[in-house]
């Protein structure tokens, strides 16, 4: 590719970006809807009714920061749906991969358009959580830097994640049944109801069994930067993982897809 060529690469780039990026913006208030039942019902449940079973008194604080991660990683899964129905039938992504600019650019345009969506739409759920828990829900040791850097890439592992499994799946049968059987008891296996050191702490096997899952680092380094390091994983060794586990998925699913649509 020389100099010309990867102008005009950058521009379409540019251009099929923006175009997906407003109509993402033209959608915003269903985007923000979406994101609210699930985290209402669960901080509400988390935050008075489990606590009256036995629960520490905080519990609600710790559900809300698991509802972020859980939401943003089930919004950028609700994209990848979409995908997974287009690649099985109409293939429409064929036109943009006949505009001048590599295959895996199109790819990576569609993975900043889910991690965007993933990452933005759902920081309303900490507004749910305040206004459901008031005071109770507080972060004393919260650290904007921390909690832009893990948060931000581990949006863009979802969206890495969520584009592997579109292409990966033959079907939309096949996509379903990849959330229920796997992907979905793994988003609450994975740090959802409790942190990695107590899991741990209940069976060792489940715990080593977490540290190969992305998900743990996800939900501990978003605890760390938000609730405080005591507890939970560094956030060094969080986002190291966290890039670790997008490079590979990100390699697997462009070669995935360049097989399969038979890209140059």
């Amino acid at each position: 590719m020389n100099f010309r060529s990867c102008i005009i690469s950058l521009r379409v780039f540019g251009w099929l970006f923006w175009h997906d990026f407003m109509v993402l913006i033209k959608d915003t208030h269903n985007n923000i809807i979406d994101s609210l039942g699930w985290p209402t019902a669960l901080i509400l449940m988390n935050g008075y009714i489990t606590p009256a079973l036995g629960m520490p008194s905080n519990y609600g604080t710790f559900i809300t920061v698991s509802m972020l991660i859980i939401t943003a990683s089930f919004k950028a899964w609700g994209q990848s749906n979409d995908l997974a129905a287009d690649l099985a039938g109409p293939q429409a992504i064929s036109y943009e991969l006949t505009l001048p600019l590599p295959y895996w650019m199109v790819l990576l345009k569609t993975i900043l358009i889910y991690a965007i969506q993933a990452s933005v739409f759902t920081l309303v759920v900490i507004g749910v959580g305040k206004i459901i828990l008031g005071s109770s829900l507080a972060f004393p040791n919260f650290s904007w830097l921390g909690f832009t850097v893990v948060y931000g890439i581990s949006c863009l592992f979802f969206a890495t994640f969520s584009l592997w499994t579109a292409i990966f799946s033959m079907s939309v049968q096949e996509h379903t049944r990849l959330e229920q059987r796997l992907i979905g008891p793994l988003f609450f296996l994975s740090g959802f109801t409790a942190s990695w050191a107590l899991m741990n702490s209940v069976s060792p096997y489940l715990g080593t069994a977490l540290l190969f899952t992305p998900w743990i680092y996800a939900y501990e380094g978003t605890r760390n930067a938000m609730l405080g390091p005591e507890g939970y994983f560094s956030l060094g060794v969080c986002v190291s993982m966290l890039l670790i586990f997008t490079i590979l998925f990100w390699i697997y699913s462009t070669y995935l897809f360049k097989k399969r649509m038979d890209c140059v």
